[in-house]
């Protein structure tokens, strides 16, 4: 007859935070310590606190294009300016695959309001 024999293991991991993570993905030229929604609007003069229903900033005369994945906001651009804004949290897309951070080596849970970054686009 054969034994069975059950082993529980319990390994203890930590998790990178949000700013640990966003300073290995963000390109250098845009690496900054990550801001809220709010901050990060601001940045670019398009704050709104508290947000209109449907909110779109305006920015060099036009709304700005916003980028969504599974009905959240990732992206903001002002297609003039190439002003933007960046969730980190948000999804990276390649030919025919999505990435997004890993739950289990990143701490999506404790200060995920400071999740943004600002900046501008070079132009070409």
């Amino acid at each position: 007859m054969p034994i069975t024999k059950t082993i529980t293991e319990t390994r203890t991991t930590s998790l990178a935070t949000l700013q640990e993570y966003a300073d290995k993905v963000v390109d250098e030229r845009y690496k900054q310590p990550l801001k809220t929604i709010h901050e990060a609007l601001a940045v670019h003069g398009w704050d709104a606190d508290p947000f209109p229903e449907d909110y779109k900033p305006t920015c060099c005369g036009t709304q700005v294009s916003i980028r969504s994945f599974l009905g959240g906001p990732y992206f903001v651009q002002c297609e003039d300016c190439k002003r933007f804004l960046v969730d980190i949290t948000g999804p990276q897309f390649g030919n025919s695959w999505v990435n997004l951070p890993d739950g289990d080596k990143v701490d999506l849970e404790t200060d995920i309001e400071h999740r943004w970054i600002a900046g501008q686009q070079e132009r070409a």
